[in-house]
């Protein structure tokens, strides 16, 4: 979604500067008529495009930032039903990248993998895994592990 909305928008951004007869792009005048009054016009398309950038990267910030909230806590959970280093092997396996990529700063609905594992070395010590498990299992609200706070 991210890059057709940008795409679009170059797009349309591009065609209200250049401003192409739509005449010279069809075989006939007729041709030009209908794709003109089924496609928007150049400008709506732009200025469609500019607003739908902030909106779709403002929405995906709140909403990722939420997901990433449950991640975390997925992985407190999978660390009490397996163990913090079971944990750190999936998400290693899984992601296959080491942490601070730029893929990884650029995405918005899951936390970085330093965090994670920041806080999976932290729970291989036995209290704090004992205290995380216990908050998680009883369904406390606020957990902090590592210094970041889990949701």
């Amino acid at each position: 979604y991210q890059y057709a909305i940008l795409g679009l928008t170059i797009s349309g951004v591009a065609l209200w500067v250049i401003r192409p007869d739509a005449t010279k792009l069809v075989a006939s005048p007729s041709a030009a008529h209908v794709l003109k009054t089924h496609v928007p016009s150049t400008r709506t398309l732009a200025l469609a495009g500019l607003i739908a950038i902030p909106a779709f990267f403002s929405a995906a910030w709140v909403i990722g930032g939420l997901n990433t909230q449950r991640e975390l806590r997925a992985d407190v959970f999978g660390a009490c039903a397996t163990s913090p280093v079971t944990m750190k092997d999936a998400l290693l396996h899984l992601t296959g990248e080491s942490p601070g990529t730029v893929r990884e700063a650029l995405d918005s609905f899951h936390p970085s993998l330093s965090v994670r594992l920041a806080i999976l070395d932290a729970m291989e010590r036995d209290t704090i895994k004992k205290h995380a498990c216990a908050a998680v299992l009883s369904g406390e609200r606020k957990l902090t592990i590592a210094g970041h706070s889990l949701y």
